[in-house]
């Protein structure tokens, strides 16, 4: 699938509507399907730090990336707020982050939200670690196949 790049506060990957269900239930909570999908290279507070002009001679040239979802979901919660994420690779992701000199995040998509209307931010895998929890292989095959919008 392709990511369109947007520069602004923050750096994001815009990709299209992914076919969900509407609602979700699993660990104990009802989760509501995002109608915007991302995947954030750079939050605001970095893209702040770096600066704009570094961050557009870093990405010159590259408005679309491949984003490959991979079949890695997390369960993240923070306060009353819980997210499901779903891991993904970015072609050329690595190569991007080594050209801004800074580690490369979490890289995942937002796919359901219980309790905030927004994701929770993931600034690094110390973050994703700390807030969240994979899901084991079995559980991650199930809860895709939950997922799946109905005809």
């Amino acid at each position: 699938m392709r990511g369109r790049l947007q520069l602004g506060v923050s750096a994001l990957l815009r990709l299209p509507r992914l076919p969900l269900a509407a609602k979700l239930m699993a660990d104990g909570r009802t989760y509501a399907a995002k109608k915007e999908f991302h995947v954030t290279l750079l939050d605001g507070k970095t893209t702040a730090t770096i600066g704009a002009s570094r961050i557009a001679a870093a990405t010159y040239g590259r408005v679309v990336f491949e984003v490959d979802l991979l079949d890695e979901l997390w369960m993240v919660e923070r306060g009353r707020g819980a997210t499901i994420i779903r891991m993904c690779n970015v072609a050329g992701g690595a190569e991007l982050f080594r050209d801004l000199a800074l580690p490369m995040p979490p890289l995942h998509v937002t796919l359901y939200t219980s309790g905030v209307a927004r994701g929770i931010g993931l600034p690094s895998f110390d973050a994703l670690r700390s807030l969240g929890t994979a899901l084991p292989a079995e559980a991650c095959r199930a809860l895709l196949s939950e997922m799946r919008e109905s005809p």
